[in-house]
């Protein structure tokens, strides 16, 4: 960051917060630290892996923000110079030509350096800052869906490998916006306990299926002797037709 964006204050966009509520206290409190020195004195602070990919969304903001700052402040400048330039030439011409009757200009002075420019380009969402705020919030929800998985792991032994992934895999289902999962829409939740009611719910379902299966075998095994049992009958009528007409003993 150069000298020209180094300020006294500057704007927090609430975006920012939005973006940080997925992250953890302390991970929000290192972040914020982070924005204040790097707007403050143009240092990148030494950040943990998680700080730092938040961080790295909001510089952008910062970085274009002040940019744009940098921008406003010289063009002002530039047509504040220009105007004293003009102001300067028409009282020349006028004592030139000896006239008498100049009236006060009204004091124009250089724009001072405002901190604060509020400019409305700056204030509206840029394409850069939503697509910053999307990739954050799903580097977040990424972040949380690992800490998930691998509060499973302890479970893995008592359940099986199988059943606790298609656990994993239903409650992680992602919504619309992709900032949160399934399992963060509950009102409670508690691993053991969801885990343990998913193994009776499968239990449930396999002696159900078994079931079904072994229904399904008897009533193919029921039409298989059906069909055999017509077969034989028709054999039988053939042959009793077959002797009462003396073709066959």
């Amino acid at each position: 960051m150069g000298e020209k964006a180094k300020k006294k204050s500057f704007i927090f966009n609430v975006e920012w917060q939005e973006i940080l509520l997925a992250y953890p206290a302390e991970v929000r409190l290192e972040v914020y630290d982070a924005i204040i020195e790097y707007v403050a004195s143009g240092t990148l602070s030494e950040l943990k892996p998680m700080a730092k990919m938040a961080f790295s969304f909001i510089k952008k903001e910062i970085d274009y923000n002040n940019e744009r700052y940098n921008d406003i402040v010289a063009k002002r400048s530039e047509a504040g110079k220009k105007a004293m330039e003009k102001r300067y030439k028409k009282d020349a011409t006028n004592l030139t030509h000896g006239n008498k009757t100049n009236k006060c200009y009204q004091k124009v002075t250089n724009p001072t350096d405002n901190d604060n420019v509020n400019d409305n380009d700056i204030e509206k969402k840029t394409t850069t800052n939503v697509v910053a705020k999307k990739d954050a919030a799903k580097a977040a929800t990424l972040s949380r869906k690992e800490e998930f998985y691998n509060s499973l792991i302890p479970y893995v032994e008592m359940y099986g490998k199988d059943m606790v992934r298609e656990f994993f895999d239903y409650w992680t289902e992602l919504n619309k916006s992709e900032t949160k999962m399934r399992f963060e829409q509950q009102p409670t939740w508690e691993v053991a306990k969801r885990l343990a009611t998913w193994a009776k719910r499968e239990k449930f379902n396999g002696n159900r299926n078994n079931q079904n299966e072994r229904d399904s075998q008897q009533r193919k095994l029921n039409s298989a002797v059906a069909v055999a049992t017509r077969v034989q009958e028709a054999a039988a009528k053939r042959r009793a037709e077959l002797q009462a007409e003396g073709v066959i003993d």
